[in-house]
């Protein structure tokens, strides 16, 4: 019992000391990042699955929400020593050149991957911890965050899909030149961190990122300091790896601090993209980004008003953990903009289905799709077009979709002495892959088709000549079979919830059979075409 009073103690005097950083660090004018993630340690140890993915994530919200431009984040996925140590001294320079802002600056590096106590591990090469902070230390800025996600241990808390994996310190130097520097870690001396199956990353930097994307935010003042991301962290990490592993997580500091104020980190309120989760009952929220299925944040609803979580444009699907069941919502912001969830929103699935699925659960997995199509084909010496409309379904399986269409087209033309009308019957299979695009999507997709192929055709001189008495032969009624098979490139525009705009062109060949009075041929048909409309999730 005195053990637990001594941490929480001790976590309490950090949450005291962290609000005497300077205060102008909290309108730093220029942040820069270093982002460096690495799978592979030393020999003998297990491969990380997802400390590079982690590496991206982090860069990904620092230029969305940190203050930092995309040109002034460097990225380093599976390094060497020597490229961490030139990437560290050509930011000195960078910052260096940039004058009088210097002394506002906010650095931020990022690690995650192998390493004990003393080193960095890096695919059988090792960087001392001590020698990186003496680098990072000498930087010309106000201001040096360093996260050191970086594991010792192997084999370890693999329970219920927890996994050895990173590990996070905290703790603040404060140098004589009155440049201060916080260096986090994930754990205590002797504990394992965890990486998780279920979150697709490591856990603290899990609960770290949805910090940032709001989920710490109990103030409701719209920004993230360092103390609140920290507290966030800190008492989720214990948890989850309570839960999931014999071995608990205990996120550690040291401190050392002068001057006033809290470092803000993020201002989720700020986003061009927000959802508002639902005040009243408290509930865990976890919010996903479709259709990959990455977690983007988890939180925990609040009793007073909305809990803001900064999220990127597109397609997320919301669960909400209730004590007794399991309910989803998806939320379509494709062009960004604030979406306020209400109670409404969810529907409740069996808890079966939501584990089986996860992020991946697609809550309206059918499309249906009504288009105004136009086509060229060459069925004889000219190409001949072709207007209609078109109808199809779509199933969505993740990214693959299977499917019909069901088409008809429309021509009137003359060539020579005779006029033609033709109808034309099209039934496409498909089947195909699709990639989001920013908000939008790109698809790509084949399959067979069969046409019907109805024409009508009489000279065109025929009421003229029947008017000055010279007989003139019946109409003609031909009909013509095909089947062949085509390729289909569609972009696709969400304009709400459930609606999409969509273009697609194709190009198909088939083999045609036309039948006339006295003779039939098969001949092969090129096909052009384009088609745009409206489609339907439900």
């Amino acid at each position: 019992m005195m053990l637990v009073r001594q941490k929480y103690f001790g976590l309490m005097l950090f949450l005291a000391a962290i609000v005497f950083i300077n205060a102008g660090l909290a309108s730093a004018e220029q942040r820069y990042a270093i982002i460096v993630g690495h799978n592979l340690g030393h020999p003998g140890e297990d491969p990380l699955r997802f400390a590079e993915r982690d590496a991206k994530r982090f860069r990904d919200l620092l230029t969305e929400l940190g203050g930092v431009d995309k040109d002034a984040a460097t990225l380093l996925l599976g390094p060497n020593t020597a490229e961490i140590k030139a990437a560290v001294y050509q930011l000195a320079e960078r910052i260096r050149s940039g004058g009088d802002q210097a002394k506002n600056a906010t650095v931020i590096f990022f690690f995650a991957g192998h390493g004990d106590s003393s080193d960095l591990h890096l695919a059988g090469q090792k960087l001392e911890r001590k020698e990186l902070l003496e680098l990072l230390k000498k930087l010309p800025c106000s201001m040096k965050l360093v996260v050191l996600d970086a594991c010792q241990t192997t084999r370890l808390g693999r329970s219920r899909g927890v996994k050895a994996g990173p590990s996070f310190e905290i703790g603040v130097v404060h140098p004589k030149s009155a440049q201060g520097m916080v260096v986090i870690r994930s754990t205590q001396a002797g504990e394992p961190a965890h990486e998780s199956d279920a979150l697709e990353g490591a856990v603290f930097t899990h609960y770290l990122l949805s910090a940032l994307r709001g989920a710490a935010d109990l103030d409701h003042d719209g920004r993230i300091t360092l103390l609140e991301a920290y507290t966030f962290a800190y008492r989720n990490t214990v948890r989850q790896s309570a839960q999931g592993s014999s071995v608990v997580q205990h996120p550690s500091y040291e401190i050392e601090l002068a001057g006033s104020g809290d470092l803000v980190l993020t201002t989720p309120l700020e986003a061009s993209c927000v959802i508002l989760l639902p005040v009243g009952q408290e509930a865990r929220y976890l919010v996903f980004h479709q259709p990959s299925g990455a977690v983007l944040a988890e939180a925990v609803s609040s009793s007073k008003r909305p809990l803001a979580l900064a999220v990127p444009p597109g397609r997320l699907l919301v669960q909400r953990r209730l004590s007794q069941k399991f309910e989803v919502a998806e939320v379509v912001l494709p062009f960004g903009g604030q979406y306020k969830l209400a109670p409404e929103d969810f529907i409740e699935l069996p808890y079966e289905k939501v584990a089986r699925r996860g992020g991946r659960l697609d809550l309206h997995p059918d499309v249906l799709a009504i288009s105004y199509s136009s086509h060229s084909d060459r069925i004889q010496s000219d190409w001949v077009t072709r207007h209609g409309f078109n109808l199809a379904y779509n199933r969505e399986l993740g990214q693959w979709l299977a499917g019909a269409q069901l088409a008809m087209g429309f021509s009137a033309y003359q060539r020579s002495l005779y006029e033609t009308d033709e109808i034309l019957l099209e039934l496409r299979g498909q089947f195909g892959w699709w990639t989001p695009v920013s908000a939008s999507r790109l698809e790509i997709s084949v399959g067979p088709e069969v046409q019907i192929l109805f024409q009508n055709r009489q000279r065109a001189d025929a009421e003229r000549l029947r008017q000055a008495g010279i007989s003139v032969p019946d109409p003609i009624s031909n009909f013509a079979l095909g089947a062949g098979g085509g390729i289909e490139l569609a972009w696709r525009m969400p304009l709400g919830y459930r609606i999409a705009l969509f273009v697609a062109v194709r190009v198909s060949v088939f083999a045609m059979q036309v039948s006339e009075v006295d003779s039939k041929k098969w001949t092969a048909i090129p096909v052009v075409g384009g088609k745009a409309g409206i489609g339907y999730r439900f």
